[in-house]
């Protein structure tokens, strides 16, 4: 049946679209950090044991999350590290983030605030764009679904008709609307 083959290649092309779009829309958890540390107003050099906090205020607050980063190398003062591989990226706000450095159990002031760049601007419509592609997958099984259970039914109609069909004296003539001319002798 051409139909259905072609109805069948046609879901299974949105669900490849739609499950590659989805996939396509990953964001990496990681984040980077670059900073510049003084000790009693010098430049450190050396190692220092780093973690981070995030926090959804400024000042004081509760600490929605925190990392321990481990020892991290600073030169003459500069620094960076990676966070985020464990959850930390999942507790941010889009409206406010704040990130509290704390080297050696000591936390650094002031807090930065996290801002988006224009990449995580972009992000954010891969995100959309995501939930977009779930969506079509859910209608994309709905619609086979549905294909399905219409196939089942036309092919129950056909063994119907097939079975009405058949070569059978005993039935009487249907009526299709029709009536045959009766030649009753006037012109």
């Amino acid at each position: 049946m051409k139909i259905n083959s072609l109805l069948s290649t046609i879901v299974n092309a949105a669900s490849i679209l739609a499950i590659s779009a989805v996939a396509q829309a990953q964001v990496p958890p990681n984040l980077e950090y670059n900073g510049y540390l003084l000790e009693k107003n010098k430049a450190v050099n050396g190692s220092r044991a780093i973690e981070v906090k995030l926090y959804n205020v400024k000042t004081a607050g509760k600490a929605l999350a925190t990392e321990k980063i481990g020892p991290v190398q600073v030169i003459d003062g500069d620094f960076s590290f990676q966070y985020g591989s464990k959850g930390i990226s999942t507790k941010l706000t889009a409206q406010n983030s704040w990130l509290a450095i704390v080297v050696g159990g000591k936390e650094q002031s002031p807090r930065t605030q996290l801002l988006s760049v224009p990449f995580a601007l972009k992000s954010g419509d891969a995100q959309q764009f995501a939930t977009l592609g779930q969506d079509l997958t859910n209608e994309v099984e709905d619609l086979k679904s549905t294909i399905e259970k219409l196939t089942n039914q036309l092919e129950e109609l056909k063994a119907q008709v097939e079975s009405l069909s058949g070569d059978d004296s005993t039935e009487e003539p249907v009526d299709d609307g029709t009536e045959e001319p009766v030649d009753d002798g006037t012109l």
